[in-house]
């Protein structure tokens, strides 16, 4: 792939920086702005699918309508010879699961600090009828800025709108899906979301694995805040009618916690040595 040049000659793809399941994301050099740009990249195999491309097509156009900077920025997206992209802005770091990965569990102040970050990302998308329902700490980079921003809106659901999610069918990454999403992804609202974040803030906290989620909220009400405990706990409450109603809400008790602050690393880590 290195060396392709898509977009009517405008793009030229460089080095892999990114693979999951379902798509790579490679660095690529704008020749008409000069800058560097993010490719997302549909495996050619899954291309073939015609739902999976209008699910990759959906992705696009739903970031591209989000203007918020704590959500990466959606440039263009197209198809070159049966190669589908997404362009979108580099950001110069990685996730917050290779943060916990590299140094373990976070800090509380640094935790709620990205936290709220990412709750102010997720409730501009509530607030565009846009529900994210994979919210886990790989689908948050940290930019040199230390500016959490949330990506990967390849399975969001919008709201007052077709969906092409069928009944019944589990969508999500294991752990953080809340029950209702299990059970039926297309049924959800934004209290689906508001679970993952609260297993994603447990999972920072405590670098436990959220498939587990009794272990992660007993591992935080040893090692936390009791206040703190308690918010995480009310986020993550399985029956969605007592769980905390928004990320709004989530995000307003978060930021009246007033939590030590304790030496601790950046959350940025970069991209590369070279990027």
């Amino acid at each position: 792939m290195t060396g392709r040049i898509i977009a009517g000659g405008r793009l030229v793809l460089t080095d892999t920086i990114g693979e999951g399941g379902m798509a790579s994301v490679v660095r690529a050099w704008d020749e008409e702005a000069g800058l560097w740009r993010a490719v997302k990249l549909l495996a050619p195999a899954l291309a073939r699918s015609t739902k999976v491309r209008r699910r990759f097509q959906q992705e696009a156009e739903v970031m591209r309508d989000l203007d918020h900077p704590g959500i990466a920025k959606v440039l263009a997206f197209g198809d070159d010879a049966g190669l589908f992209w997404i362009e979108m802005e580099l950001i110069r770091g990685r996730s917050l699961f290779d943060w916990s990965r590299t140094y373990g569990a976070m800090p509380s102040h640094l935790a709620v600090g990205a936290l709220i970050q990412v709750c102010e990302a997720v409730q501009a998308a509530h607030a565009a009828g846009v529900i994210h329902r994979d919210l886990k700490p790989a689908n948050v980079l940290v930019g040199p800025d230390e500016r959490c921003r949330v990506v990967d809106f390849g399975i969001a659901r919008l709201k007052d709108n077709a969906s092409i999610t069928r009944t019944g069918l589990t969508m999500g990454s294991y752990g953080y899906m809340a029950p209702e999403q299990i059970a039926d992804a297309k049924s959800v609202d934004e209290r689906a979301d508001v679970f993952s974040l609260g297993v994603l803030l447990g999972v920072l906290l405590t670098d436990r694995d959220p498939r587990e989620l009794d272990p992660v909220l007993q591992a935080v009400s040893e090692r936390v805040d009791p206040q703190l405990a308690m918010t995480v706990v009310r986020a993550t409450t399985t029956d969605r009618a007592h769980r905390t109603a928004s990320v709004e809400a989530l995000a307003r008790a978060l930021g009246r916690l007033e939590l030590p602050r304790v030496p601790a690393p950046s959350l940025h880590l970069p991209l590369t040595s070279s990027s």
